[in-house]
């Protein structure tokens, strides 16, 4: 076998080729790459610069809207109701039990909130024997509905709640069922520190999920859910929280609920002031005189004048839309 001992002509030919033609070109696109890669950069750059002169922009916008708030704040503190709210907007007056006064914007809970008053426990002790000392629920089914029949809201709640409880332990699972729905109609009546829908839906849900009635317990749990992000009732945040858990899935994301997050948010940094404007984002609580991260989807700017002991007013604007 002949082993060649030279380089052919073509390829000392070709080589040359390779280094004065083809090297050329890998530096080209090379350059190209990197000319195309900072000008990406470049075009980052401007839409950042651009945000923040947006942000700026309708943070100092909304701060000079708000400064011309502290002193009505002051005066809608002391008299609620006495002129009409801008839209977006939500006035606090708290106290040292909880929020006093609302006017505008509903919250889907709040830091702090006042015990309700509910019917008195001792007018359901007979019948509470009958369920549980005599272990006779058919007889406190009996006294429940007869309490039930009143017209007193308070009262009318708490027998339900136990009629209801009694029916389910003599498996009377329909019966509970339909309870559980008038119950749910009585709205924010307070009834076991909760409101009257909240602790009905929540039961209905446990019911359904026992009979294996997934879709039931779906629309059920759907429910649960747009009652909490409604803003309609005065709950604390572990009360929000406690009735969340029987959602298929977090309450929407509805401005009531993102709201209360800022309020919440806001809660300590109000406790440490006096008196103050502060903006808050997703990203914590931002003084007034610095403009809201880039990176938040909404901010809001509040006022908190102080009004008397342990009372605050708190405004809030939208400067970013939900």
């Amino acid at each position: 076998m002949n082993i060649p001992t030279s380089v052919s002509p073509l390829f000392r030919l070709f080589a040359p080729f390779v280094v004065f033609a083809v090297l050329p070109l890998a530096a080209l696109g090379w350059l190209g790459w990197r000319l195309l890669d900072q000008d990406r950069a470049l075009e980052r750059q401007r839409s950042q610069e651009q945000l923040e002169h947006v942000a700026t922009l309708l943070t100092r916008d909304v701060d000079r809207s708000l400064a011309t708030w502290e002193e009505p704040l002051s005066v809608l503190a002391s008299s609620p109701g006495t002129s009409p709210l801008p839209q977006n907007t939500v006035v606090l007056v708290f106290d040292s039990d909880g929020v006093r006064e609302h006017q505008g914007v509903q919250l889907a809970y709040y830091p702090l909130v006042s015990a309700q008053s509910e019917a008195a426990p001792s007018l359901f002790a007979d019948a509470e024997a009958q369920e549980f000392r005599d272990q006779s629920p058919a007889r406190a089914e009996v006294a429940y509905r007869r309490l039930a029949a009143t017209a007193d809201r308070y009262v009318r709640a708490a027998a339900l709640m136990r009629l209801a409880r009694s029916l389910r332990n003599q498996r009377k699972i329909n019966e509970a069922l339909a309870v559980y729905d008038e119950l749910a109609h009585m709205g924010d009546t307070p009834v076991a520190e909760s409101p009257a829908e909240l602790v009905a839906r929540r039961e209905r849900v446990a019911l359904f999920t026992s009979a294996g009635d997934e879709a039931a317990r779906a629309r059920e749990a759907a429910l649960l859910a747009s009652a909490l992000g409604s803003g309609r009732f005065t709950i604390d945040r572990a009360t929000f929280d406690f009735f969340s858990e029987s959602t298929a899935v977090p309450p929407p994301a509805t401005q009531a609920v993102v709201l209360a997050q800022a309020v919440e948010g806001l809660w300590a940094h109000m406790q440490q002031q006096a008196a103050g404007r502060a903006a808050w984002t997703t990203t914590g609580v931002i003084p007034h005189d610095r403009r809201p991260a880039e990176s938040s989807s909404a901010t809001w700017t509040w006022n908190w004048p102080m009004t008397g002991s342990n009372e605050a007013a708190v405004d809030s604007r939208f400067s970013c839309p939900l």
